[in-house]
């Protein structure tokens, strides 16, 4: 026999002495990531860690800067501003993907895929690659933005 109580089931138990007596059931588990990320894949299992370092070696942000300067499309998507001019985005072409995300993709294998260090860790992973690709042009925008902040005062 179960009460419904404020939308909570009370089940009913028996102690030691054989009388009944009411024990709410288990709190619902917390909202926490905990161990799982988004996704619901263990971090532990899915690859080991990779850290990419664009310092090293500067020709892989030559490489970005190359790329983003050869295809205005992309660049269109990736750093967008309010104002918008639609009549020369005809005459550039297409962009290589159709979000953020597949252009950072793009990237990444323009970069990486022929890399002598991370070559073989790229065809493995490369959405951690795209993610790199990602924070880096974030972190080069912000010291630009930084920057022209600077000599601006």
């Amino acid at each position: 026999m179960a009460f419904k109580i404020q939308s909570q089931i009370i089940s009913p138990r028996r102690c030691k002495t054989g009388l009944k007596f009411m024990e709410p059931p288990p709190a619902p588990p917390a909202r926490g990531k905990g161990k799982r990320g988004r996704g619901g894949k263990d971090r532990a299992t899915t690859s080991p860690t990779i850290s990419i370092s664009w310092q090293a070696v500067p020709q892989r942000t030559n490489r970005l800067v190359d790329y983003l300067v050869g295809h205005p499309p992309d660049c269109h998507i990736l750093f967008a501003s309010e104002k918008k001019n639609p009549a020369n985005r005809e005459a550039e072409g297409c962009p290589s993907g159709k979000d953020k995300n597949e252009i950072h993709a793009v990237i990444a294998r323009v970069i990486f895929s022929d890399d002598p260090q991370y070559a073989v860790l790229y065809a493995s992973n490369p959405n951690k690659f795209r993610d790199s690709v990602y924070n880096h042009i974030m972190a080069h925008r912000a010291h630009r933005f930084r920057d022209k902040r600077e000599f601006a005062l």
